[in-house]
């Protein structure tokens, strides 16, 4: 989770919002946000994870191989096993 998290701390700074405006985008609560950013996002659901995601843009994507993140155009961004 820390590479998703630092994924989305990065696709929030380039869309210039705050934790609390992504949060409110996402329709999840602040905290959730905070803690994915910063690796202590565990307990966090995998459809609060996925609404995040999408509210910067990015999504889960999966194949035999490998998992990782997708952008909105389709380009690959970090993969997690």
């Amino acid at each position: 989770m820390a590479r998703t998290g630092s994924e989305v701390a990065e696709s929030r700074k380039k869309l210039k919002r705050s934790q609390a405006a992504l949060a409110r985008n996402a329709g999840i609560g602040w905290a959730t946000v905070e803690a994915l950013e910063n690796g202590r996002a565990g307990e966090s659901g995998f459809a609060k994870v996925t609404k995040l995601l999408a509210a910067v843009g990015l999504e889960v994507w999966t194949d035999a191989a490998e998992t990782g993140l997708l952008d909105r155009e389709g380009a690959r961004g970090s993969t997690f096993a």
